[in-house]
């Protein structure tokens, strides 16, 4: 086994540093470092890197909460996201996501490694979905509810930006997308529904079909 990184170099820690304090984020790189790089994520979380990130976005941000209870919260926030951004990918011409969140961090990772194509299909909207979870949950208490949901829409936001195509069932679940941040050009409706008229032909049911057990 390869030697494991416990510091980043100066382009892995501007990234790490962006997707943090939410400004533009290189994903590329991100991408790089978790695949291409053995990096152990106990030791990046628990590291020099990663505290130094998270205690600039404090002081920046939530200098008035308990210093300790907000960098285990980050560090609850971003281990999926890196545990995610570490995961082995097959190699395809075409990546297919229903959601955007993690499985859209995924296809838009493989697309980046591959320059594939990148669908996605949304039946709900998942950015508002989470949204609306964490405002209910007792779990997460006062603004951590608001890292969390806005750890949602920078995945969301990074699918958006990489996907070729994303679809929708219905005319407003678009709106959404596209308020979300996803350009319109990339976003098409495609009704979840029957279509009546094509079927209004086919037989009744049989009499032997009368209480067979489906």
């Amino acid at each position: 086994k390869g030697r494991r990184r416990k510091r980043l170099d100066r382009k892995e820690y501007h990234a790490l540093r962006s997707l943090v304090l939410n400004q533009q984020v290189d994903w590329d790189v991100l991408f790089h470092l978790f695949q291409d790089t053995p990096v152990s994520l106990d030791k990046l979380l628990m590291g020099e890197d990663f505290l130094h990130i998270v205690r600039e976005y404090y002081d920046l941000n939530f200098s008035q909460l308990v210093f300790s209870d907000f960098l285990w919260t980050m560090r609850s926030v971003y281990l999926p996201l890196l545990f995610t951004l570490k995961m082995k990918l097959p190699k395809a011409d075409l990546y297919h996501c229903v959601a955007t969140g993690y499985a859209g961090v995924l296809g838009s990772m493989a697309k980046s490694l591959y320059g594939s194509r990148l669908l996605i299909s949304e039946h709900g909207i998942y950015t508002r979905e989470r949204e609306e979870e964490l405002l209910r949950a007792e779990w997460v208490k006062g603004i951590y509810k608001n890292i969390w949901i806005e750890q949602f829409h920078k995945m969301s936001g990074l699918a958006y930006e990489r996907s070729d195509l994303v679809t929708s069932l219905y005319r407003h679940a678009r709106e959404l997308q596209i308020d979300l941040g996803c350009p319109g050009e990339k976003t098409m409706v495609t009704p979840n529904g029957v279509s009546v008229e094509k079927l209004q032909d086919l037989p009744g049911k049989e009499a032997e079909d009368e209480g067979m057990v489906h």
